[in-house]
């Protein structure tokens, strides 16, 4: 696992989970429900990458909850979500905003 602070922050649309257990359910969660209805994509500050392994990435994919030492930071900046970006090579991006936790709290992907 690479950590590295960016020198500006990249801007982005994100959709988030509220403490989704693994992968699966975040994207259920942020998926269209039967009417088409989502929460409407949110305004997102990227300060920090964290390359992985895919090994790294499937264990935190699947255990979102799980307290990790490398989590912390997040929250709000303005009117900017402050993010993560969880990177691994062949899966998706994923942005992690902890709120102040050490653990998975929102988790989303671009929108």
């Amino acid at each position: 696992m690479t950590k590295t602070t960016l020198t500006e922050k990249i801007e982005i649309l994100a959709r988030f989970a509220r403490k989704p257990r693994d992968i699966g359910e975040m994207l259920a969660w942020i998926a269209p429900d039967g009417d088409g209805n989502q929460d409407p994509p949110e305004k997102t500050l990227v300060h920090e990458s964290i390359q992985m392994t895919n090994a790294e990435y499937d264990d935190f994919a699947d255990n979102m909850l799980e307290p990790r030492a490398w989590i912390e930071g997040g929250g709000f900046f303005g009117k900017f979500r402050i993010a993560i970006a969880i990177e691994s090579e062949g899966r998706q991006t994923l942005y992690l905003d902890p709120s102040g936790h050490n653990y998975g709290r929102y988790v989303g992907i671009a929108a």
